[in-house]
């Protein structure tokens, strides 16, 4: 490397230089260290999909399509290097062009793999309301389906489809609402109506036909609403922010990771 400072100007130049044996011998670690990459991240894919971890499977396809690419990269840099040297390990040899088959390999099955990935994670939701007692029941026996529709749309949002057929789904989603009244609106100084939105239920893998996680949200302190009357208050609550983030705290990290 050489470098000239111009100190009139304050300008500063570089030149540098390398062996054209050495920069071969650079992009061929390159190339080893990135194919080795790419099948350990091809080889976990395929693990996380077995598991049901769809997500996370695609995740690793792609950063294996990365590698790759630059397998292919340092490859057109590496046959620029040697041709026309005297290096005796030039591109052409049989190993290199193993590396090279082998890339192409590689390259196929992540195509494949991200074509069989490209759906989303499919959810079954089995969505049901419990009524409590006639005093903490807010809607009457009737479901409002407030919960799930709002759960739906948030894994929408984080790549999941929801799914009708229990025989497509990746998962199944089981989510059981109810409500407590937490207070009547006829007591104390300044009587209030207000209900608790309650959630419980569990998150199930197909693929491993184990429960990935459960969870329950009852009574909780972030979970009610007041209102003119039991349903608009069951129903403020149902649509808490905090309701649906709790929910999706204990499902979304076990569907994606």
């Amino acid at each position: 490397m050489k470098t000239f400072h111009n100190t009139s100007t304050g300008e500063i130049f570089a030149f540098a230089a390398v062996r054209h044996v050495d920069l071969a011998d650079y992009y061929r670690k390159k190339i080893d260290l990135d194919l080795s990459k790419a099948e350990t991240a091809v080889s976990v894919s395929e693990e996380l999909t077995s598991a049901g971890k769809k997500i996370s499977a695609r995740r690793k396809v792609e950063e294996a399509r990365s590698f790759l690419l630059d397998v292919y990269s340092c490859a057109d840099l590496l046959a620029a290097v040697t041709v026309g040297n005297d290096d005796p390990n030039k591109m052409v040899t049989p190993v290199w062009r193993r590396h090279i088959d082998r890339a192409g390999e590689l390259m196929r099955t992540v195509e494949r793999l991200l074509i069989n990935l490209e759906n989303n994670t499919f959810i079954f939701m089995d969505c049901r309301y419990e009524k409590r007692s006639v005093k903490d029941d807010a809607f009457r026996g009737i479901d409002p389906g407030i919960l799930c529709d709002i759960i739906a749309m948030a894994l929408n949002e984080n790549e999941c489809t929801i799914t009708e057929s229990r025989d497509e789904a990746d998962y199944i989603l089981t989510i059981i609402t109810s409500t407590t009244q937490r207070s009547d609106g006829k007591t104390g100084s300044h009587p209030i109506l207000s209900y608790y939105a309650n959630a419980r239920g569990n998150l199930y893998n197909i693929a491993t036909q184990r429960q990935a996680v459960t969870f329950t949200i009852f009574n909780d302190p972030d979970c009610y609403e007041a209102g003119r009357d039991a349903q608009d208050a069951a129903t403020r609550a149902f649509n808490l922010p905090d309701l649906k983030n709790k929910v999706m705290e204990k499902i979304l990290p076990a569907i994606k990771n």
